[in-house]
């Protein structure tokens, strides 16, 4: 079959939440005129809210980038012509859909689901492909990925299935929920298994895709018109504007067979062309039900890691390498958003997000002033030939947006050093956890590493919810001397009284204590009891409070 089916423009596709609480389907020209009055995304997984969302934001830099709101053309010449044209659409409060849908109109043909010649994140290829290779023309070997490898949430690779799947072996999709998982494809798929034949090609841009080596960072509005908005950075911050603003279906050239033989391509220079960059080179396979039954991976390509303007990439955290190159910063999953905040805002020996300056800039620069924010965080946890998806972690925080008035000072560095205390207090429950082990002589499962590793995540845990909670209340009013404070006598109180917890809970062999050589060799022991090990806590975590 190879009609045209199902337009992206037209057809409800995109799962949203609105503001009564309910799920519904929206075609790409509803999302845009209705976003005002969405809650937000609503897919069957984070990552691939994440994914759609990257789409949407190409959509608004190839029209709002090229014009401002009077239809002026013309690329931004600097970022403050940038802000300006940005607090237009902003103050607007709603998109101004003739231009989007101009925009959207002329590009029609181009995002159809199913299409002869330009099927929508797709390459139209027949079955005899072929590609010119080591002086012969070989024809093309593709990989068939079944509707399980298609799905994202079943996170398994071709030999490891997911044990706990709500989705049969057979089970197709309807065009609605495959175009979502196409996206996401494109984003957050895993390298395959598998070698070509003999006599045949295979692409080897198969490595996982750009946006599956990142820690993803997104700021969430009221809206979904504020969410789009709070992420379309529309200048980069200290640097020259972005030189273009054009996403991968605008392309002049048709998708010819050879480029997969082009493995690796020069880093987008803009964000619209690097979030519709072509990480996967596929096509969907549909039955004559309107079903799609799985996908045809013809290839993929990559991007040039070596050179090129990565900030480009505005949704990350960053990391320097041993030469001083920026590369993308994954998250750990083992450690909660709140405690590496000062990274998010400040770029704690790094550079911070994009959006996150660009939002700063907004403020300081543009005197605008933002809403209260979500800053969320998420991306996926990979197997160790990157081969499947062990898991997938996100997390937020709420603060008010005047918290970025200031990145270098202001409460960005004042919070930095709240964070850093509350380390050092949670690093002598985990001291008072070992040690009273050692009071009780304990072994195996007693140790003192692992009880002390046990120890600090209860404590990372019990401040979890009250620093979020006091987190959110900072605003440009409080005093930062009292509200600090504040914070300190309340992560004091918890900590000690589990510290407490872990006295009571050392039982009597722990209160008559025992001695204990600290080194091989030693002839002198030292005596470890419940009393004495408290007090020291005590003490020691009085000195940290009053640093």
């Amino acid at each position: 079959m190879t009609e045209k089916a199902f337009n992206l423009l037209e057809e409800p596709w995109i799962l949203v939440l609105d503001q009564e609480g309910q799920t519904r389907q929206v075609s790409l020209l509803e999302l845009f005129s209705q976003a005002h009055g969405l809650k937000a995304l609503a897919g069957e997984i984070v990552a691939q809210d994440v994914a759609l969302l990257r789409v949407f934001l190409a959509i608004l830099y190839a029209v709002f980038g090229w014009q401002d709101l009077e239809g002026r053309e013309g690329l931004p010449e600097n970022d403050t012509q940038a802000i300006s044209r940005w607090q237009a659409l902003w103050d607007r409060g709603r998109f101004p859909m003739e231009m989007i849908e101009e925009y959207l109109r002329d590009w029609q043909e181009h995002f159809y689901l199913f299409h002869p010649q330009t099927p929508f994140f797709q390459v139209a290829l027949g079955d005899d492909a072929v590609v010119e290779a080591s002086g012969k023309k070989l024809p093309i070997n593709p990989l068939t990925k079944n509707i399980k490898t298609l799905i994202g949430d079943l996170a398994e690779s071709e030999n490891k299935p997911q044990l706990f799947s709500y989705r049969s072996d057979n089970q197709s999709l309807d065009y609605a929920e495959a175009a979502r998982w196409l996206i996401h494809l494109n984003s957050f798929d895993v390298s395959p298994l598998g070698a070509p034949p003999r006599g045949a090609f295979r692409a080897k841009g198969f490595k996982v895709p750009w946006p599956n080596t990142l820690g993803l960072v997104w700021a969430e509005g009221d809206n979904l018109f504020e969410t789009l908005m709070l992420n379309f950075v529309l200048a980069p911050v200290g640097q020259d504007v972005w030189p273009d603003f054009k996403p991968d279906w605008e392309r002049e050239i048709p998708f010819s067979p050879q480029e997969l033989t082009q493995i690796e391509a020069p880093f987008p220079a803009d964000p619209c062309a690097l979030f519709t960059f072509p990480f996967r080179r596929l096509q969907l396979r549909r039955d004559d039900q309107a079903r799609v039954t799985g996908c045809t991976l013809w290839g993929g390509h990559l991007v040039e890691t070596d050179s090129g303007n990565f900030f480009a990439e505005t949704m990350t955290l960053w990391k320097k390498d041993n030469e001083g190159r920026y590369a993308p910063k994954t998250h750990d999953p083992s450690r909660q958003m709140w405690r590496d905040f000062p990274a998010l805002l400040s770029g704690a020996q790094s550079s911070p997000p994009g959006i996150v300056s660009w939002l700063s800039a907004l403020q300081i620069k543009g005197g605008i002033r933002l809403p209260l924010l979500r800053l969320c965080i998420g991306g996926m946890v990979l197997s160790s030939k990157k081969t499947s998806i062990d898991d997938a972690l996100s997390d937020s925080l709420r603060f008010q947006a005047s918290l970025l008035a200031d990145l270098e000072e202001g409460w960005p560095a004042r919070i930095s050093s709240e964070l850093a205390v509350a380390d050092k207090l949670v690093q002598q429950v985990g001291f008072l956890a070992a040690n009273l082990i050692r009071a009780t002589g304990g072994s195996g499962d007693k140790d003192p590493r692992a009880a002390s590793a046990k120890a600090r995540e209860q404590g990372y845990y019990l401040l979890d919810a009250p620093f979020r909670q006091w987190l959110e209340g900072l605003g440009p009013s409080e005093n930062m001397d009292e509200a600090c404070q504040s914070w300190r006598s309340l992560e004091g109180q918890l900590l000690r009284g589990y510290g407490q917890q872990l006295v009571e809970r050392s039982g009597l062999k722990a209160l008559v204590g025992r001695r204990v050589k600290e080194k091989a060799g030693d002839t002198a022991a030292r005596l470890y009891t419940a009393p004495a090990l408290y007090a020291q806590f005590l003490r020691q975590t009085n000195k940290i409070l009053k640093e």
